[in-house]
């Protein structure tokens, strides 16, 4: 059963940005590997293309790789080095919960085995681009938190006014918004 498909990469406690980078090219190896396999169970299965339809992740040089790294804060790489261990003991998990020649080839499992080299891919995807693109990423993912978090305030200053039906009996939430705030 484990020889149907190898097991990812599992960096050690102590890899540092060298070992982390290694597991990564690993890590590609195996996504690539995986991929015709990957593609054909999810026609089989009648999956949409997105998101199950794997596409080649590029190997990029390892200098390459290596320099990404160096700018990335130290959060991302800490999260990437737990990603690549997550990937690893699902896909463990997978083999210890389906023994039987019979359970692994399940539709089920099979699906799981997907979705697991589909998140591996997904990884892989981020870490290999280069230096501007991971900025732009991060700048998103910044303005889209700031606006989370903005639209959670507003819910809860929205939550606050409608508990407090006393003070603001207007129907509309938002005047009332915009009186809280354009108060002088």
């Amino acid at each position: 059963m484990s020889d149907e498909i190898n097991s990812p990469p599992y960096p050690k406690d102590l890899v540092n940005v060298d070992g982390l980078c290694n597991c990564l090219m690993e890590l590609i190896d195996w996504v690539n590997e995986h991929r015709d396999w990957v593609n054909l169970e999810a026609e089989r299965l009648h999956a949409p293309e997105l998101p199950f339809i794997l596409h080649e992740v590029q190997k990029p040089k390892p200098t390459i790789l290596r320099n990404n790294f160096e700018y990335l804060p130290i959060v991302y790489l800490h999260r990437t080095y737990q990603l690549i261990r997550i990937i690893r003991e699902s896909y463990d998990q997978l083999i210890r919960n389906n023994e039987s020649i019979a359970s692994w080839n399940s539709d089920t499992c099979i699906l799981q085995r997907i979705l697991l080299i589909k998140n591996a891919s997904e990884l892989l995807k981020f870490v290999c681009m280069d230096r501007e693109k991971q900025e732009a990423w991060f700048v998103s993912k910044m303005k889209a938190g700031a606006m989370q978090r903005y639209k959670q305030a507003q819910q809860m200053i929205k939550q606050i006014i409608s508990d407090d039906s006393d003070e603001f009996e207007d129907d509309d939430d938002d005047d009332e918004l915009d009186n809280l705030f354009n108060q002088n």
